[in-house]
């Protein structure tokens, strides 16, 4: 790590700095466990709801379109001669 040239730069507020840094460091590291928990999860999930369709596909369609967020009214292109 460089060192500041500026005299009000102190030891003190160096430390001070790398202190804050590591406590956003642990933030950061917790959120990504709890995202990859959350990610987990939703893989566990969306397999078995699959398998509970069995062969209705009307069922399995809802399911699809609700994960993928499909929107009720489509915009299709208008036709110019």
């Amino acid at each position: 790590m460089l060192k500041s040239e500026a005299p009000w730069y102190s030891d003190r507020l160096r430390s001070t700095k790398i202190n804050s840094l590591m406590v956003h460091f642990e933030i950061y590291r917790e959120l990504c466990t709890n995202l990859y928990t959350i990610i987990g999860e939703k893989g566990c999930f969306y397999p078995i709801e699959i398998e509970e369709c069995g062969r209705d596909q009307k069922k399995l369609f809802k399911l699809t379109s609700n994960l993928m967020g499909s929107n009720a009214n489509v915009n299709f292109p208008v036709y110019v001669h």
